[in-house]
């Protein structure tokens, strides 16, 4: 057994056996950047996904944004979602006292961690438009390791947590 240092990954994995949810799990060398995690998965199925964390600098709102690896998100489209405010990218230190994360294991799981309630998930509309059965992939909270699930079982989880959630359609390539 592969010994876990991150007691939210824990955490999701009990979760996921509480709520019935199966998945897939795929462990590898420690990633930092969605193109490093494509070469270690592209055997593994499922839609390959991004995930920035960010903040409003004027009022200290925390947005974790998911978008399709193909996707991209500029500037422009971040002052858009905080209000058109000074929006930034956050802290290693933000990124840990918030989801309990490291830089490069940035995960919608991360909002299982006890200071995440405030903060707030933009989801791609790739992601709430695919179909549930759909296979999705996230870190489980560690960049060590790759989880694949469901759409329809992701969004359970989401609404598990509670945070708001704000659907935006990104840049990028579109879906064939």
């Amino acid at each position: 057994m592969r010994n876990i240092s991150n007691p939210d990954e824990q955490r999701l994995y009990d979760l996921l056996a509480e709520m019935g949810i199966s998945y897939r799990i795929k462990h590898h060398p420690a990633v930092f950047t969605t193109e490093e995690a494509l070469r270690f998965n592209t055997d593994f199925p499922g839609m390959k996904m991004k995930n920035l964390f960010v903040k409003d600098r004027s009022n200290e709102v925390y947005y974790l944004v998911v978008l399709k690896e193909d996707r991209r998100l500029n500037f422009n489209e971040l002052k858009r979602l905080t209000g058109g405010k000074k929006a930034c990218f956050t802290s290693p230190e933000e990124l840990d006292q918030y989801l309990g994360l490291i830089p490069g294991s940035v995960t919608p799981f991360g909002l299982i961690h006890e200071n995440a309630a405030d903060v707030v998930l933009v989801l791609d509309y790739a992601i709430v438009s695919a179909a549930d059965d759909k296979i999705i992939n996230f870190h489980p909270c560690v960049n060590t390791a790759t989880l694949a699930l469901s759409i329809g079982d992701f969004k359970r989880v989401l609404a598990r947590f509670g945070n708001r959630i704000v659907e935006e359609q990104f840049e990028g390539q579109l879906d064939k």
